[in-house]
């Protein structure tokens, strides 16, 4: 509402003020209709007493698109409803959805009643903790089914994946889970094969999709890292490559922190060959901190193109991590690019995905076909306490929700970051931190306990391997003794596994 009334002069009176204190023949300039703009002396044409005057345009229209107010963004107040004239659009009903499927993704139009059902189904649980499952979200989920040799199994899948099922509260999660495999029968149970990642003729073999290994003209920008191949984070790999060779173009990585989301990432676009541009983001950002970057070029400030802009215009992968810790109105930026395909620059450019013919303003910048963008983001809540980036834009990103590994999958992590600790403390501190987990999926713990934790614990008794795992857990723990009752959950969970903590 704020902003909507500092642009009431323009929308109500077609007048507006803009600062322009950097100009030398004045301070500000004046926005005015024609018929408003006062006559001015010879000799003044462009505007009078240190005020620049310009006419706006006789065919100028605004046009707003706003979803319906409600209690917790009553953003159409009384002085705002004024300033427009109203037009509601209905929403589609399910078998007009049904028919925009069935038509776009013809090999599963069978199917398409099922999955619109779901969705409808999921909006009347009126279920808080699900994610409302769009028309563009079910379009992506039958785009990876038409892909799929199994095409149900990758609709469950994938439907678990949009709503993060593995997120969501036990009492949530069932009946969703039970509504998906009623309404979408599996043709066969999920494959256990190990996948495995394999470089080839040019090619990159993840699973069981393919995709060409790029040719960088900046090979410093492909990132180099160290991976450990465990199956949990493979089959995300898995995903993520198939979903680049369908020519999805965003992404969204969620999850706790120290779950391997910047090592996924890296990982793959090492095997892939493909250009990086990294940028993180964080609570003072702004939308002009996403555009731009200050740099000293021979001892003058310069702004350049941030890695953002950068990526787009050279056709590379940009990352922009910690994206939930930025305010919403920068991380609105964001959906209008991924979204409308579009984006203004401070400087008066305009990145464009798309052209119009004919003619093309010098300021109009197209985006590279092959520019990606993955956006990695903790998932909301406490205690990372970021903004809820899924409700504002998640359904314009495909979005892979990541969570620690299972037991199998971190063993095999532990052991490859510390072949020398016994594999049965390895097994024991697996455990123990499974069930630190479950008890955080409970609320009877606030702090998710990561995969991050074990490998610095693991990385100690490698390096130390005289000292106990004890000690080693102090390290890690050593905050949480100032919570009696988080200490005496800690202890006792431990002990469990023989692993003795009461200095805690």
């Amino acid at each position: 509402p704020e902003t909507l009334a500092a642009l009431a002069p323009l929308l109500a009176d077609r007048m507006l003020h803009l600062g322009l204190g950097n100009d030398s023949r004045g301070e500000l300039e004046l926005l005015v209709q024609a018929a408003r703009r006062p006559p001015l002396p010879a000799g003044y044409e462009s505007g009078i007493g240190g005020v620049l005057v310009s006419e706006v345009h006789p065919a100028f229209r605004v046009i707003a698109l706003a979803e319906p107010p409600s209690p917790s963004n009553p953003w159409l107040t009384e002085e705002v409803a004024g300033y427009f004239s109203f037009l509601n659009v209905e929403e589609v009903g399910s078998e007009d959805i049904s028919h925009i499927v069935a038509t776009l993704c013809p090999q599963i139009a069978h199917l398409a009643p099922d999955l619109v059902g779901i969705a409808d189904e999921i909006q009347l649980m009126d279920n808080g903790a699900a994610c409302p499952l769009s028309l563009r979200r079910l379009l992506r989920v039958c785009r990876a089914a038409e892909a799929s040799k199994t095409p149900q199994l990758r609709i469950q899948e994938d439907l678990k994946r949009q709503l993060l099922l593995d997120f969501m509260p036990q009492q949530d999660r069932k009946p969703l889970a039970k509504l998906i495999d009623q309404r979408i029968p599996r043709e066969i149970p999920a494959s256990n094969e190990p996948i495995a990642v394999e470089v080839k003729d040019g090619f990159v073999h993840v699973g069981s999709v393919s995709l060409a290994v790029g040719k960088p003209e900046n090979p410093e920008l492909v990132p180099a890292v160290v991976f450990v191949p465990i199956q949990r984070h493979l089959r995300v790999l898995e995903m993520l490559v198939g979903a680049f060779a369908r020519g999805e173009r965003y992404f969204l990585l969620l999850g706790p922190q120290g779950v391997g989301k910047n090592r996924i990432t890296d990982y793959m676009l090492s095997v892939l060959n493909l250009e990086r541009e990294y940028m993180q983001l964080h609570r003072d950002s702004t939308v002009q901190s996403m555009t731009t970057t200050p740099t000293i070029n021979q001892g003058q400030l310069v702004w350049e193109d941030s890695p953002m802009v950068r990526a787009a215009v050279a056709g590379r992968v940009c990352v922009l991590d910690e994206a939930d810790k930025a305010p919403l109105e920068v991380v609105v930026v964001l959906k209008s690019l991924v979204e409308d395909g579009q984006m203004c620059l401070p400087d008066g450019r305009r990145l464009m995905r798309e052209t119009p013919p004919g003619p093309v303003d010098s300021n109009v910048i197209q985006i590279h076909p092959d520019f990606r963008l993955i956006a990695l983001a903790n998932k909301p809540g406490f205690p990372f306490l970021g903004n809820d980036l899924v409700r504002e834009c998640g359904d314009v990103f495909d979005t892979y929700p990541i969570d620690n590994p299972d037991i199998a999958s971190e063993l095999q992590l532990l052991e490859a970051i510390g072949p020398d600790v016994p594999k049965s403390a390895l097994l024991r501190l697996v455990r123990a931190f499974a069930e630190l987990r479950v008890a955080q999926d409970e609320a009877r713990l606030n702090y998710p306990y990561s995969t991050r934790e074990l490998i610095a614990i693991v990385r100690h008794l490698q390096r130390y391997p005289d000292q106990s795992i004890s000690s080693a857990l102090l390290n890690v723990l050593g905050f949480d003794h100032w919570d009696a009752n988080v200490a005496k959950l800690l202890v006792h969970t431990f002990k469990k596994y023989g692993i003795g903590i009461e200095e805690l």
